[in-house]
């Protein structure tokens, strides 16, 4: 089966589960955006910041942060500030906690492990968060990178960047995060945006009314790097893209990229940021900034 054909056939199956999928959503510009709340990692001389959602454990904000080129753990009993940090070797991928079992786990990817051009899934594990131990590799991925990973209903679910250009968003499950199916795309660039746009990650949430994306956009010929609201009734294909594809967060001024992973806690869902004041072609110090949506607001995006 080629691409499109592929493609034809996942949007046709699309129409089936979810009619109108196709059409844009328009809504009200002045709906409430998520709250900025501060910087919470930043430095001047290297890279700091933040690449997963907020764990919250028995009150305690765990944070998986890259600095120096390292990965360390910072824990907080509010989320943004009066950290404490100790380094680890956690993987540079998507972490998940499982509260049944109390236990982390990590989804992450290498290329080039097998054949030159090839993507390998790692899958990794640990009892503390701190020192962690690999527990699989699923060799029979051919491409995708950056997985944003969540358990649901004792599934691992993964998003993940698929690379043919123009780069899209995959969809993986496994039952135990050793084997994962086949990835099939779910989101991807269409005639309604604008040239050189593709998907680069998308961090997802699980609440009352459904499933809830940022969807990272990047435009192949500014590097600029932004942040779009997306949302489906059941997590795998009927994703539809909302607020009439218009940011999600505004970039500060002076900011050229805006990544975004979130969490829900109780009512509100917290999104840490990675952002950089240069485009994604050209470099720069990354660091993280925290925002907050209510549940009561991000819902109104669906009226």
């Amino acid at each position: 089966m080629t691409d499109q054909e592929r493609i034809t056939a996942l949007e046709n199956e699309m129409d089936l589960v979810s009619p109108g999928w196709r059409d844009p959503i328009i809504i009200d510009p002045t709906l409430t955006k998520p709250i900025y709340e501060g910087i919470v990692t930043t430095s001047d001389s290297y890279d700091y910041f933040i690449y997963n959602p907020a764990i919250i454990i028995n009150g305690i904000w765990n944070l998986y942060t890259v600095k120096v080129g390292a990965i360390w753990l910072g824990k907080s009993a509010n989320g943004l500030n009066g950290f404490t940090w100790e380094l680890t070797n956690a993987p540079y991928g998507s972490i998940v906690y499982r509260n049944d079992l109390n236990q982390f786990y990590g989804s992450w990817h290498k290329w080039n492990v097998q054949t030159y051009g090839r993507c390998t899934n790692y899958f990794s594990g640990s009892a503390n968060g701190k020192q962690w131990s690999m527990m699989a590799a699923d060799w029979t991925q051919t491409s995708g990178e950056d997985r944003n990973m969540i358990f649901d209903n004792g599934t691992y679910k993964n998003y993940i960047r698929v690379n043919p250009k123009p780069r899209t968003i995959g969809y993986c499950e496994s039952p135990n995060g050793y084997a994962w199916n086949p990835i099939i795309e779910v989101l991807k660039p269409d005639t309604q945006d604008p040239a050189g746009m593709e998907f680069y990650e998308m961090s997802v949430i699980k609440t009352e009314r459904g499933y809830f994306g940022l969807l990272t956009t990047y435009m192949n010929n500014t590097g600029i790097v932004d942040v779009q609201l997306v949302h489906s009734v059941n997590g795998k294909m009927d994703w539809r893209r909302l607020n009439n594809r218009n940011n999600f967060i505004d970039r500060k001024p002076g900011i050229k990229q805006l990544f975004g992973n979130w969490s829900v806690v109780n009512d509100t869902a917290y999104i840490y940021t990675i952002e950089n004041i240069q485009d994604h072609e050209s470099g720069g110090l990354h660091f993280s900034s925290r925002y907050k949506i209510s549940l009561a607001e991000l819902y109104k995006y669906l009226n």
